[in-house]
């Protein structure tokens, strides 16, 4: 067949990584069903630290009825672009994220991927340039390459720099549309981008920053303190490094804190308008499934209520998982807030033994090798949520605790032979 013959003249060392991986249990599951924080896998429930579901909010009874209510009173779809059509479930949630976020109007689209690949050439137009953080999420890049085909100049910066994004913007004073890409919060790393400091220079230089704040929205908020580290309404990290500037383009997926796959840029309403009437998304692309607009609403309605205690409840289980293993020396990032946790190792083998045992206890985790943040290293992740119970994470930390001893057993006796 020729689209056969087509794929062996690629690169095949993606797939052949990928096909010890599935083997092994890290990639391509087949999971049959899910209940809470376990997951059955060919018939074997494994109790799930994968699952960027940091509320538990997409299995609430309240969000799974107001889906399955929309399927049956709005059907599946409108089936027409939304620039010729708009449902009263859209029209509500866009009107939720604007009040959650503390925006004046949003725009809802399928994903973040859309809204990089219509926002970003829309910043920067044919004759601007691109300051990408280096850490950016591999979506925003999406844009950024667009961008650069349409005729846009890219500049990349080490990640976070200040000072090194503020010699470039002086370089390239020149340019009419500047835009700087980044992240709002760094989840494997756990720390926000420095905002603050950018958006100085963004009033400074007359430039826009594209921040996907696609871990931050539901999880940080307004007004931190001691007693509430992630602050209050779960906005997101522009309220809660205190930024209002009208040169901000906030972007995010609901998929992550409120666990429903939908997107949204928030901002001033003339710039929503905008891209309302210009996005290809609206024009071109069919509209996300009008139940899944309906679970995103109720996944608001029921954060109203129950946001700040589930907030606390994933925090606990933050600092429960890093107090049973601060005695261990296992290298851990650094931030106590985000709900991804990792675990660095210099050793890929001493990773892979305690990955193994996890795998066997039927704990299912993350494995990386050589992440951005420890390129020489191996990590193991572990996404804490709102739905994790205390057994679950002295479960979890049993086992690591359990593998460190066997490896430390077997390193003393290959020392003694």
């Amino acid at each position: 067949m020729f689209l056969d013959h087509l794929v062996t003249r690629r690169n095949q060392g993606i797939p052949r990584l990928l096909w010890p991986l599935k083997q092994a249990g890290f990639v391509h599951q087949p999971v049959e069903k899910v209940n809470g924080t376990t997951a059955w896998i060919n018939g074997r429930p494994i109790l799930n630290f994968v699952a960027s579901n940091y509320l538990g909010l997409n299995q609430h009874p309240y969000v799974i009825r107001a889906a399955s209510e929309a399927a049956q009173s709005w059907g599946v779809s409108l089936s027409m672009p939304r620039l010729l059509a708009v449902d009263r479930l859209t029209s509500c949630l866009e009107t939720a994220v604007a009040r959650l976020t503390g925006q004046q109007q949003a725009l809802i689209f399928p994903s973040t991927t859309h809204i990089s690949l219509d926002l970003i050439p829309l910043l920067t137009g044919n004759d601007g340039i691109v300051f990408v953080d280096e850490w950016a999420y591999p979506i925003s890049l999406v844009g950024v390459s667009m961008a650069a085909q349409k005729g846009a100049a890219i500049c990349r910066f080490p990640h976070n720099d200040v000072q090194a994004l503020s010699v470039l913007l002086s370089a390239y004073a020149q340019y009419p549309n500047k835009v700087i890409v980044c992240d709002g919060f760094y989840a494997a790393e756990g720390h926000p981008a420095h905002l603050r400091a950018f958006d100085r220079l963004a009033r400074q230089f007359e430039t826009a920053v594209y921040v996907d704040d696609t871990h931050g929205i539901g999880v940080l908020g307004g007004i931190p303190s001691r007693m509430l580290p992630y602050g209050r309404g779960g906005g997101g990290t522009l309220p809660h490094l205190a930024i209002s500037s009208g040169h901000m383009v906030n972007v995010g997926s609901l998929a992550k804190a409120f666990g429903i796959p939908l997107a949204f840029v928030a901002g001033p309403a003339k710039f929503v308008q905008y891209m309302r009437a210009t996005a290809g998304t609206m024009s071109h692309c069919s509209p996300p499934a009008l139940p899944v607009l309906a679970a995103a609403l109720a996944a608001l309605q029921v954060h109203d209520f129950e946001g700040e205690e589930r907030r606390q409840r994933l925090l606990q289980r933050i600092r429960q998982f890093r107090q049973n293993l601060s005695h261990t020396g296992i290298c851990m990032s650094g931030s106590p807030l985000s709900p991804m946790q990792s675990l660095y190792f210099s050793s890929p083998r001493t990773a892979v033994m305690i990955g193994n045992s996890l795998q066997q206890a039927g704990i299912w985790h993350i494995l990386q090798f050589n992440p951005r943040e420890r390129p020489a290293g191996v990590v193991l992740r572990f996404i804490l949520t709102a739905l994790h119970h205390e057994v679950d994470v002295d479960r979890l930390t049993t086992v690591i605790h359990a593998a460190l001893h066997r490896i430390d057993g077997d390193s003393s006796s290959g020392s003694e032979k």
